[in-house]
């Protein structure tokens, strides 16, 4: 979902910048992630296969303040509900629970709290 859009987002402009909202975290992907790692002290990390960095809804204010003293060209994506809960359905139902390492079963509980 995040993937298809932010593909979508950036053929359309690529020289823009998307910042996407995952529950409680607001999120830069592939290629803008990577940019952004290098100019602030956001750290690069992965969501699923997909580069990321992000940061706490709370710190928004900041972080927009941060951004447009940078001149950086920021879109903010609002990702639609009821998708998001079709993505999270979908990655549940795809976890193979009889095989789960108490590991996979942290690192699984962590991909799912970003979608929430």
């Amino acid at each position: 979902m995040y993937e298809e859009k932010y593909k979508k987002l950036k053929a359309e402009n690529k020289d823009k910048i998307y910042l996407f909202k995952s529950g409680i975290f607001y999120l830069f992907l592939e290629e803008d992630a990577v940019k952004i790692s290098q100019v602030t002290t956001l750290k690069l990390g992965y969501f699923g296969k997909m580069k990321r960095c992000g940061f706490p809804i709370k710190s928004l204010d900041k972080y927009l303040l941060i951004f447009k003293n940078m001149n950086l060209d920021i879109v903010m994506v609002e990702v639609d509900k009821e998708q998001a809960e079709h993505l999270l359905t979908k990655k549940l139902k795809e976890i193979d629970f009889d095989n789960l390492t108490p590991i996979d079963a942290f690192k699984k509980l962590n991909e799912l709290r970003e979608l929430v």
